[in-house]
């Protein structure tokens, strides 16, 4: 909301400054050229006539031009309303046709020229997948969501909690420590997100939305994350993160990259922009706009645990294998656009265990009393834990209909943590030879690289049976 000087302690909404501006810019058009430019109507005697079947002065482009800005114009107004900006978004509705399109039947004739084509276009290996025949997926839906053999990608340690292993195929597009001063995530390099907006798809307290502006200004956090942020600090740890991207010829089905468990999900409806790197890196915002479903939880017995699933262009489609009730790329989602479920009896709000008893003062009674019983009682968080949704490592949690990008945000000690893997390096999911711990005999990356790119064949060091080695997340 702003105010304009000519209407004082009157606020207007962004859909008015848009049409006010769209009008200013279309009267400067028509001066220029002597004529209404994109006019739908024009009076002529007692009635009012379409411009175009009156204006025979007009040259051909100018009115082309002015069609084209018409349509865009009203679209771009429209879509500052909150109540259908999601209903009428062009990516939403575009990813709902893919969908229906990739679940046609394709028939049997047609499936080695099309998936042929494809696999070979985006460098898919069907020799990895259960079913390593074209003429056994009957539709594309059925393709990208392949399983692969059983014993080709190795669980890495699969009963250590210290480590993880990638949840996905993909490449690293980020990856970094949370900056706990401003509350920031880097999903894109030199381009920061908010952790509430992007974790709980609000900015501040989600139950007082109508000082907006002024808590962006003044920076204020929201409860919960302000309360993670200083149970991290107070535990000697840190928030680290990575950014995976999964290509449209990558293993499309995710895992669970360590023993962790799952407390609460979010899922945050929102447009479905592209993903891609060379997108991401020209357009801002476009991770907290997307549609995602977050999962809050734990691992290392207390660490904080979070996995976010964007959504993304032709990919509307998220599937939780663990929680059928997902249903995302809804044609008229509701207000205001984020749908929470509790895996625990005790969680009211994804970081309700977090937050301080001083900062609820914003919520009702029954909500203090909920939250002070699961951060007062050592008895009720045992119960929360049994009753929470615990995963093994390398466990099968769900799927994406086409490529798009993983987040993951994990806890872990300020010391003695090494991430063993580069931004833009290509990672493969739950593979042996993509982990490794600190060992004894130490691995020169520099020298490595020196020598692969020599095309001398190296042994990796910590599986001999291995000639290329890419490094994933991290041990501790």
């Amino acid at each position: 909301m702003a105010e304009l000087p000519f209407l004082e302690s009157r606020p207007v909404g962004a859909a008015f400054l848009y049409g006010l501006c769209f009008l200013s810019v279309d009267k400067i058009i028509s001066t220029y050229f002597g004529t209404r430019t994109r006019g739908v109507y024009r009076p002529s005697g007692d009635s009012f006539y379409p411009t175009r079947f009156i204006n025979d002065q007009e040259l051909p482009f100018v009115r082309v031009f002015g069609n084209i800005c018409n349509i865009v114009g009203v679209y771009k107004m429209l879509k500052k309303y909150q109540l259908i900006k999601y209903v009428i978004s062009i990516s939403r509705v575009q990813s709902r046709i893919t969908g229906y399109v990739c679940k046609i039947y394709v028939p049997y004739y047609a499936r080695y020229a099309f998936f042929g084509a494809f696999s070979k276009m985006y460098g898919v290996k069907i020799e990895e997948a259960e079913r390593d025949d074209f003429d056994k997926f009957r539709t594309f839906t059925d393709f990208f969501t392949r399983t692969l053999k059983p014993g080709v990608r190795e669980i890495y340690k699969p009963t250590d909690i210290t480590s993880m292993c990638s949840p996905c195929d993909g490449a690293v597009l980020t990856k970094g420590d949370i900056d706990s001063v401003d509350s920031t995530i880097d999903c894109v390099k030199g381009r920061s997100y908010r952790l509430d907006e992007f974790m709980l798809g609000v900015i501040g307290d989600e139950t007082d939305q109508s000082e907006l502006l002024k808590v962006i200004k003044e920076r204020k956090n929201n409860a919960g994350v302000a309360g993670l942020l200083d149970k991290v600090k107070a535990r000697g740890n840190k928030l680290q993160y990575m950014v995976i991207y999964l290509s449209p010829g990558d293993y499309l089905r995710f895992h669970s990259p360590a023993i962790h468990t799952a407390e609460y999900r979010r899922h945050i409806a929102g447009y479905l922009s592209p993903v891609k790197p060379s997108y991401v890196n020209k357009h801002r915002d476009v991770f907290k706009n997307n549609e995602r479903v977050n999962i809050f939880g734990e691992w290392r017995s207390s660490d904080f645990f979070f996995l976010s699933y964007v959504g993304a262009l032709n990919v509307g489609s998220i599937c939780l294998d663990f929680d059928t009730d997902v249903m995302t790329n809804c044609a008229n989602p509701a207000s205001p656009y984020h749908f929470d479920k509790a895996y625990t009896q005790t969680a009211v709000s994804p970081l309700s265990k977090y937050i301080k008893p001083s900062s609820k003062s914003g919520q009702s009674s029954e909500e203090q009393k909920l939250e002070g019983e699961t951060t007062g009682a050592s008895s009720n968080d045992e119960a929360a834990k049994e009753s929470c949704i615990n995963f093994e490592k390398g466990e099968m949690t769900g799927r994406f209909e086409m490529g798009s990008t993983i987040v993951l945000i994990y806890e872990v000690p300020s010391t003695g943590t090494e991430v063993h893997v580069n931004e833009g390096e290509k990672v493969k999911v739950l593979h042996k030879s993509n982990l490794r711990t600190s060992a004894s005999k130490l691995f020169d990356r520099k020298t490595f690289v020196k020598k692969l790119i020599k095309k001398k064949p190296i042994e990796c060091p910590f599986s001999p049976k291995s000639k290329i080695v890419s490094c994933v997340l991290c041990a501790l």
